[in-house]
């Protein structure tokens, strides 16, 4: 499933995709562990396609994600976090008019 996911996230243009990022270096007090995936959208339309692509592949309860800002009183575990960042910290402005798709 994950390999799924990374394909399918890998295809959106403009968001960076990388595994085991370290948390530290995204939280103000500069503490936490690696994040299995860790998305970086450049635009509002990028974080839209990535919510989506999340929301049709993930079982939510097994595969968690979580929507990190620019870090501030933000404390991550050293022992990481299982599942996917999706880091929002680089955006001047979101936009999202719908997320996921009718089914």
């Amino acid at each position: 499933m994950k390999n799924i996911l990374l394909e399918q996230l890998k295809e959106i243009k403009e968001l960076k995709v990388r595994t085991d990022v370290p948390l530290k270096d995204f939280t103000t007090f500069k503490v936490g562990g690696p994040a299995d995936i860790f998305l970086t959208p450049e635009t509002d339309k990028a974080l839209q396609k990535t919510l989506n692509v999340i929301s049709d592949v993930l079982d939510k309860s097994e595969n968690p994600f979580f929507v990190l800002g620019k870090g501030s009183n933000i404390i991550a575990s050293d022992r990481g976090y299982r599942g996917i960042i999706i880091y929002t910290g680089q955006l001047e402005t979101i936009n999202i008019q719908e997320i996921g798709r009718a089914h």
